[in-house]
């Protein structure tokens, strides 16, 4: 598997390398101008289980693309995010 051949070289001279052996999957260094530093701010994780995933307001950071998808994602987690407050101030 190619995966386990990857040098951190590799990994740090791109933004994004794109590995497909059994499932497509891409390493991206940094995404929206973003690096991983920055980023790992917003990385919150699941009921104290070690897995990190974005979080909403690192989500919203992400998607600030033109695609009709980042759009749509986008408005969805503002929406979340609404009814959250609502529901907290209720």
């Amino acid at each position: 598997r190619f995966i386990r051949e990857l040098g951190e070289e590799e990994i740090s001279q791109w933004i994004v390398v794109r590995i497909s052996d059994d499932t497509l999957v891409d390493l991206r260094t940094e995404a929206c101008g973003l690096g991983f530093e920055e980023a790992q701010a917003g990385i919150e994780t699941i009921q104290s289980e070690p897995i990190p995933f974005a979080g909403q307001k690192l989500i919203l950071k992400l998607k600030r693309g033109v695609r009709e998808k980042d759009q749509l994602d986008r408005s969805f987690v503002q929406h979340v995010i609404a009814e959250r407050k609502k529901r907290q101030n209720s």
